[in-house]
C-alpha cells in the first residue's frame, strides 16, 4: 500500500486541479450559456501581468496578485460577458467556434507582447515537504487539494457537470 501513496498524493493534487477547471467551465456555461473553450488561455493573461508586474517591474507579489484578481480578473469577465451576449442568440457551432478563435487570439496577442519572456521561475510560496510515514508531500499539493475541497464545498450540489454536458447534448 505504501508503494501507491506518492500516486494518490499526485493523483488528488492534478485531479483537484481539473476539478476546479471544470467547475469553472460549468459556472461559465450556467451563467452565459456558452462553452468556454478559452477559459485557460483567459486565466494565462493573469499569469502574465502577474509575472510583468512581480518580476519584471518588481511588484510585491500580493500587490501584483490582488491587481490580477480584482481587476484583470473582473475586467476579463466583463469583455467575455460583452462577447457572450452577441453570441447568445448565434448557433451553437458559431459559439463554439467564437471561443476557440478566442483563444487563438488570446495566445497570440500574449505571445506578442511577452515573447522575450523566459528561464526559470523562482517559486514564491513555500515549496516545503512533510513526510508523512515513509513518503513526503510537497506543500503545494496539500494546498491545491484543501482549496478544491473547499471549493466544491461551498458549491451548489445540484449544479453538475453531467447534468450541463446532457443539456448541452439535448439542445443539439
Amino acid at each position: 500500500m505504501a508503494q501507491f501513496l506518492p500516486f494518490v498524493v499526485i493523483g488528488l493534487s492534478v485531479g483537484s486541479i481539473y476539478g476546479l477547471a471544470a467547475t469553472g467551465l460549468v459556472l461559465t456555461y450556467k451563467t452565459s450559456g456558452i462553452f468556454n473553450f478559452a477559459y485557460g488561455a483567459l486565466a494565462s493573461v493573469s499569469v502574465f501581468v502577474f509575472y510583468e508586474l512581480h518580476d519584471v517591474q518588481g511588484w510585491p507579489w500580493p500587490l501584483a496578485g490582488a491587481l490580477c484578481v480584482f481587476v484583470v480578473g473582473p475586467v476579463m469577465g466583463y469583455l467575455l460577458e460583452l462577447l457572450a451576449r452577441q453570441l447568445a442568440a448565434a448557433d451553437r457551432t458559431l459559439q463554439i467556434g467564437a471561443m476557440v478563435g478566442l483563444i487563438v487570439w488570446i495566445v497570440s496577442i500574449t505571445g506578442l507582447m511577452f515573447s522575450s519572456t523566459s528561464g526559470t521561475f523562482p517559486a514564491f510560496l513555500p515549496t516545503s515537504t512533510a513526510t508523512p510515514g515513509t513518503r513526503s508531500v510537497r506543500s503545494v499539493q496539500s494546498r491545491t487539494t484543501a482549496n478544491a475541497v473547499f471549493q466544491r464545498w461551498g458549491s451548489r450540489p445540484h449544479c453538475s457537470g453531467v447534468a450541463v454536458v446532457s443539456k448541452f447534448i439535448g439542445n443539439h
